[in-house]
């Protein structure tokens, strides 16, 4: 387990790269897998992120996962599997340095999910020893120097696209992220990332993003680097590239042209 203070420090670099338009690339992790977790890791992305809601990847995973990760990528997120604040607050105490939580819809919840995820008085995160302070043996050094886990919200509904204004008002967020499939589903396209209603809808939450200072992101799914240079280009700078099973189903696929001579 990496120091807090290290962590509080690679925090504020990617804080600070945000804040002045210098994108910040990570990756997915969905696999409950120690050894693809740390080969992606060494590939020098700033984070990555551990998938609990879609992946196979449940909170008993996580201290060993954070693990082998840090040992090459300091950085850990979790996307929670809900919206709840238990969830916030045990992914924290198991060891992840912040929390990327799925169909935020409304001021209110995010706010009570920022609550959760601060200790007072700041928040209202329960105290204890837990894996993220080594159980008990850096908790006074845990609570000094680290009080601020990065918190990305995510927006993938009609109503959150409609509150948000709303919930970039919230303190404390560091990004917005958007769940490009989730989004079209809501809007009655499932799946059709590129239809003009969820561009549309893309596009707006960029341009309010940008209205609220708030760095906006977007999940490169598919490991193509125009696609992530022309997301740059129009602005997203929190940028999640692709997930560890699309990296392996592409790459696993069997060669169609084989050329040989029969003997």
């Amino acid at each position: 387990m990496i120091s807090s203070k290290i962590i509080n420090k690679e925090l504020n670099q990617i804080r600070k790269k945000l804040n002045i338009g210098i994108p910040s690339i990570g990756s997915w992790l969905q696999l409950n897998n120690t050894s693809v977790g740390a080969i992606i890791a060494k590939n020098n992305f700033d984070w990555l992120t551990l998938d609990l809601e879609h992946g196979d990847i449940d909170e008993a995973d996580i201290p060993l996962m954070v693990n082998s990760i840090q040992y090459y990528c300091p950085l850990v997120f979790a996307r929670i599997r809900s919206p709840q604040t238990t969830y916030c607050s045990r992914a924290l105490d198991l060891g992840v340095n912040g929390i990327i939580i799925p169909k935020i819809e409304s001021f209110e919840q995010i706010n009570n999910l920022r609550e959760s995820i601060y200790y007072p008085p700041y928040g209202c995160r329960g105290v204890g020893y837990a894996n993220t302070n080594l159980f008990g043996e850096n908790l006074l050094d845990h609570l000094n120097e680290l009080n601020e886990p990065f918190i990305v919200p995510m927006i993938e509904t009609k109503k959150g696209v409609e509150e948000l204004e709303s919930i970039l008002r919230c303190k404390g967020i560091d990004a917005i992220l958007i769940g490009p499939y989730d989004l079209s589903a809501s809007y009655g396209v499932p799946g059709e990332i590129q239809s003009e209603i969820v561009k549309e809808k893309v596009d707006y939450i960029l341009k309010t993003c940008k209205k609220f200072a708030v760095p906006a992101g977007l999940h490169i799914v598919e490991p193509d680097e125009k696609s992530l240079n022309e997301a740059i280009k129009k602005g997203f700078t929190f940028l999640p590239y692709s997930i560890d099973t699309v990296f392996l189903r592409k790459a696993s696929k069997k060669p169609n042209n084989i050329h040989y001579q029969k003997k």
